[in-house]
């Protein structure tokens, strides 16, 4: 019976199947890496009276003394009509306990069929923008953070079923006969 080299153990332990269970980040470290990027929009009456909630992701930070720390992505439909007529607030560290409410400003916003999203600006002592991924792959594990209808904050994971590699041109539409 022969001995196996341990160099030959070692690099099969870092390649192939082995190596995917060695490099993964723990789910604690996931989380903890993107919930601080995950915040609540609150719109209220002038006197404070919440009239809409919704979901908030932070995209990007400047440092204090730039102008707006903040500029938070959430669905159009959630500040639409309310530009001068209503207060639109980000509640930072919800996760955590310890909310943080800032006033926000409607930078953007779309709500149309095609299109619903809005671009906020808040001012707020911790704001941590998320990172971006990279391209998704089937089978992947991912991980969703929201606040449905606005309520309490919501964790869901699951993997990746499907990938659109038609360039993102809509399935309906890719049947329609083309002109030219």
């Amino acid at each position: 019976m022969r001995a196996v080299p341990v160099g030959v153990i070692a690099g099969a332990l870092l390649c192939g199947c082995g190596m995917v269970g060695l490099w993964q980040p723990t789910r604690e470290e996931v989380l903890q890496r993107i919930l601080p990027s995950a915040v609540q929009i609150v719109v209220e009456q002038q006197e404070g009276r919440c009239v809409r909630m919704g979901s908030g992701v932070v995209l990007a930070s400047r440092p204090p003394g730039q102008g707006a720390g903040c500029f938070i992505l959430t669905s159009g439909h959630t500040v639409s009509g309310i530009v001068g007529q209503k207060q639109v607030h980000v509640v930072f560290g919800r996760a955590h306990g310890d909310d943080e409410k800032a006033s926000a400003t409607v930078v953007a916003y779309r709500d149309t069929p095609e299109a619903d999203l809005a671009l906020l600006r808040a001012e707020a002592s911790r704001c941590e923008p998320a990172s971006a991924g990279g391209r998704p792959l089937l089978g992947e594990a991912v991980w969703v953070i929201g606040f449905p209808w606005g309520r309490h904050m919501t964790l869901a994971s699951g993997i990746v079923s499907q990938i659109n590699l038609d360039d993102g041109v809509d399935g309906e539409l890719a049947q329609l006969p083309q002109s030219g």
